[in-house]
């Protein structure tokens, strides 16, 4: 992992970012989110969005939500050029401070996203068969609650 050069900072979204956000997006995620999909998950209080901004920059962003006592994080993405710089670590660490328990689905090939949640912890606890719009199955990772969770 190298390290970013700059001032990195990782916040809760505003609506002021969520154009960039979008874009940003739209190029991580074949079915990128619209701005509109952002603000309604800004809005909501059982979700959170946050964003990395490198040099006041946003170069990465996630978004997650309560599902009773867990959290589902449902997006995490990191800007091509920022990659393995630690920017997804920072986001993934913020997601897992707002709460403790986290899951999520990500691609049974996707390698280097999988060893991002390994190495924080995560765990596979199961399988979704033909879950991707391609047929690609997903696994389903999870965390154990971090003392640090914050209600």
């Amino acid at each position: 992992m190298e390290s970013i050069p700059g001032a990195v900072e990782v916040r809760a979204a505003a609506e002021p970012d969520l154009a960039a956000l979008s874009v940003l997006e739209a190029t991580v995620m074949p079915h990128g989110w619209s701005e509109a999909t952002l603000s309604a998950e800004l809005a909501r209080s059982d979700a959170r969005v946050w964003v990395a901004c490198v040099d006041s920059v946003i170069c990465g962003g996630a978004v997650a939500r309560r599902v009773g006592s867990e959290v589902e994080l449902l997006w995490i993405g990191v800007a091509d050029g920022e990659r393995r710089s630690g920017l997804g670590r920072r986001l993934l660490d913020a997601v897992v401070r707002w709460t403790g328990s986290v899951f999520l689905e990500v691609r049974a090939s996707n390698d280097p996203a999988r060893a991002l949640y390994a190495e924080a912890g995560f765990v596979v606890v199961g399988r979704r068969p033909r879950y991707y719009r391609d047929g690609e199955d997903a696994l389903v990772l999870a965390t154990m609650p971090s003392p640090e969770a914050t209600p």
